[in-house]
């Protein structure tokens, strides 16, 4: 059953960092890299890849990206 949130009381926080807060710029900077579970983003790789792959079309960016258990590798492979 859904939670009932009271007037005055504070939602509880998300479990990852909301998608603005990534460091996109360090990301997406055209250098090959490897983000880690754990150090980099806490939610699911597949979902951080989604992520990853939202913020490269708002950027007019082509990248590729592979998953693993607890990582993803994230290339930018040039522009749109």
């Amino acid at each position: 059953m859904a939670q009932i949130i009271e007037p005055g009381q504070s939602p509880p926080p998300t479990r990852g960092m909301p998608k603005h807060e990534y460091p996109w710029n360090e990301w997406l900077d055209g250098k090959h890299r490897i983000l880690r579970r754990g150090e980099d983003f806490v939610i699911k790789p597949r979902s951080i890849r989604s992520y990853v792959y939202a913020e490269a079309a708002n950027r007019g960016l082509d990248v590729e990206c592979r998953l693993g258990e607890d990582f993803i590798t994230v290339e930018v492979l040039g522009t749109r």
